[in-house]
């Protein structure tokens, strides 16, 4: 199908085409009417005139698809004529009529056999449009009124299970509040039977403990030990205590064997030569000098060593208990 896109902007009127289709079609061109804000208080309509500027008919635009935009085709009427067809949008409220300027359409022309073509039904009054529309919005409103009813029929139903469920519900809280109330009750009976029965020694020197109505042996003799109890958990770890004084040196070890000799180091380099010192022998005649320990005599007579040696020995003083 043909789209014709009107843009309304006051009373100025642009379309994207203007061409509307050929002599003798009827709603076979499909017109998408935008307007502007200043149309929004006024009800709209579209008039057209065939290209004798004849035979006018109207559109009524109730159907808003979008915020101000509406659809609606071209009758036959203004398409019976080759030519240029003519519309005019109006609008309207109480006390103000609202129109934009004329818009005018090409009519292409074809030819048709008489009889050949079935007459087109004239384009309904405003009236009848509005009628028309009502009976559809009726309709539409009875069907959503069905489902409406529908689905409070539902609805009810539902409330009616969430009712029943509900009384269900508070029932069994009721009864389990008073099974809990009847056995804390008993339970609290219980406690207060034994608090009031303490184990006690019988004749036989047993332990006889109560068993909620009266004593029974446990067969345990009161003078025996109980059973070992199982172990306990580990404690924590103490602080660390302060540090003790310090004890009395111990005794001296025996010595460790001595270690293996160590490599030979290497030689050291030469010292400097000494200063000579004074000779042990005094050759000469008469007394014999301080710092001498032998003295040769000055005739210089050959001795054996033997002799040298035994003039030394003589010159040391002795030893107690040595003889040389």
């Amino acid at each position: 199908m043909r789209e014709i896109k009107l843009m309304v902007g006051g009373d100025t009127v642009q379309a994207n085409q203007y061409r509307a289709g050929v002599k003798g079609s009827a709603n076979a061109t499909e017109l998408v009417v935008q307007f502007d804000e200043s149309w929004d208080s006024y009800s709209k309509k579209i008039v057209f005139w065939d290209a004798l500027e004849q035979n006018p008919v109207e559109r009524s635009l109730m159907v808003e698809e979008e915020p101000r935009t509406y659809r609606t085709t071209m009758p036959g009427e203004p398409l019976a004529l080759a030519g240029e067809c003519v519309l005019v949008i109006e609008g309207w409220t109480d006390t103000v009529r609202m129109r934009a300027m004329q818009v005018r359409l090409k009519v292409d022309d074809a030819p048709d056999a008489e009889g050949t073509v079935d007459p087109i039904d004239p384009t309904m009054t405003q009236m009848e449009q509005i009628q028309v529309y009502v009976e559809n919005q009726l309709q539409e409103i009875r069907q959503v009124g069905q489902q409406v009813e529908k689905a409070a029929r539902e609805v009810n139903d539902s409330a009616d299970e969430m009712l029943t469920l509900a009384r269900s519900f508070d029932s069994a809280v009721v009864r389990v509040k008073a099974d809990i109330e009847q056995t804390a009750e008993q339970r609290k009976t219980e406690l207060d039977s034994y608090s009031a029965h303490a184990p006690t020694i019988g004749d036989n020197d047993n332990w006889w403990l109560w068993d909620g109505e009266k004593y029974v042996d446990s067969g345990m003799p009161a003078s025996a030990p109980g059973p070992q109890g199982e172990k306990g958990d580990k404690g924590d770890r103490g602080e660390k205590g302060e540090t003790g004084e310090t004890g009395p040196q111990g005794p001296a070890g025996p010595r460790g064997e001595q270690g293996a000799t160590g490599e030979k180091g290497e030689t050291g380099k030469q010292g400097p030569q000494g200063e000579p010192g004074v000779s042990g022998v005094y050759v000469g005649s008469g007394d014999m000098p301080e710092g001498y320990n032998v003295q040769i005599d000055p005739d210089g007579d050959a001795m054996t060593m033997d002799e040298l040696v035994g003039r030394v020995l003589d010159s040391l003083p002795a030893a107690e208990g040595v003889a040389y």
